[in-house]
């Protein structure tokens, strides 16, 4: 039988997807974060609005000084004509000093509901991986809200784990929830053979 996510292939954004990016955000983050996050930040994300986002993000990674070590990546479905858009992933150089040129990072990766269960989360995991790996980075990290097991779950059979890093945000509201890091190597020579788990922690410390 062939393998579900040869249907899914994975591209550089364009500025002409900016409109199903944002639709595909707004949705997903509503299925997602339902009883989450704040039900009055998840409605007002608005596609119209969230493509203007889009736009900026996808110029800044492709005319940006910095833009060659950004990426917004989309997942589309091959086996149809038109070849929608299904999810998409955005990485980049890890947020923190102590990291900064060490480690990348995982920023987003969602996949619209009606197209969970096929692979896209996967390939785009793997098309995230190998954009961060290009660029030399031999870590990387993502973070996710303490609640979203599913993520979790997702994450950790991908050999990602927690490295101890948590903290507060705040949502519309003033609502507090609680995130989560979890980072791995990127480099298949890091951690050392044998090293124990606090041998196993990005050089430089945590962000």
């Amino acid at each position: 039988m062939a393998d579900p996510a040869a249907r899914i292939q994975v591209r550089r954004a364009r500025l002409t997807d900016a409109p199903a990016l944002a639709r595909i955000h707004a949705h997903t983050w509503r299925v997602a974060y339902d009883g989450l996050l704040p039900a009055d930040y998840l409605r007002d994300l608005e596609p119209r609005r969230l493509a203007v986002d889009w736009r900026r993000h996808i110029l800044r990674a492709r005319r940006s000084p910095q833009g060659h070590l950004e990426a917004v990546l989309v997942a589309f479905d091959a086996t149809q004509a038109e070849r929608p858009l299904v999810g998409f992933a955005t990485t980049g150089p890890a947020r923190g000093r102590r990291v900064r040129g060490f480690a990348g990072e995982l920023f987003m990766l969602y996949v619209h509901p009606a197209a969970q269960g096929q692979g896209g989360g996967r390939v785009l995991f793997d098309a995230a991986r190998d954009a961060l790996t290009d660029l030399g980075f031999r870590w990387w990290f993502v973070s996710v809200l303490e609640a979203n097991t599913a993520a979790r779950r997702f994450y950790a059979a991908r050999g990602l784990q927690p490295d101890g890093e948590a903290w507060v945000d705040h949502f519309a509201g003033g609502e507090a929830v609680r995130v989560m890091r979890y980072g791995g190597p990127l480099d298949p020579v890091w951690p050392p053979r044998g090293a124990g788990p606090a041998d196993q922690s990005a050089p430089g410390g945590s962000a």
